[in-house]
């Protein structure tokens, strides 16, 4: 019940403290032969900077995902965490990115993984701020964009 749910999530987040903590040589490597097309720069808030697949791996390992769950990645780069996501427990997936080509590799990244991953991974280019309303809550008018959702 209650006490069981509690541990679990305890132990979820002693698990992420942990991997915070550990020295990754593998994201400074990945980073540095990073070749994203940043294209123009005045609608980036931030470079692409990819995740250690040893972390990414990780992070599936201690969020108790399950086939039944749909996981929505927002800035989801070249679609890494859930196209291992996907592989590793069988969970839909919905990627979106700013950056065309990080979608594209995602895509190439989830048709490598096989028809059943690739199947149960959508990856979308767009700009997730310019759909705050789908993205935050719902389909009325206003919600997301500081309104009461009442469309007025």
């Amino acid at each position: 019940g209650e006490a069981a749910y509690r541990r679990t999530r305890e132990a979820i987040a002693r698990d992420l403290e942990e991997l915070e903590r550990e020295e990754d040589d593998a994201w400074a490597s990945e980073f540095l032969n990073s070749d994203s097309d940043m294209g123009d720069s005045s609608a980036w808030f931030c470079p692409f900077l990819p995740s250690p697949l040893v972390r990414v791996r990780r992070m599936v390992e201690v969020v108790p995902i399950t086939p039944a769950d749909h996981c929505l990645d927002i800035g989801c780069g070249d679609g890494r965490v859930l196209v291992t996501a996907a592989q590793s427990t069988g969970c839909h997936c919905t990627g979106i990115d700013i950056d065309a080509g990080l979608i594209a590799r995602a895509e190439v990244l989830a048709a490598e993984a096989g028809g059943e991953v690739e199947a149960r991974c959508a990856f979308t280019a767009g700009d997730a701020l310019a759909k705050r309303g789908v993205v935050a809550g719902g389909e009325g008018e206003g919600e997301g964009e500081g309104g009461d959702g009442d469309g007025d």
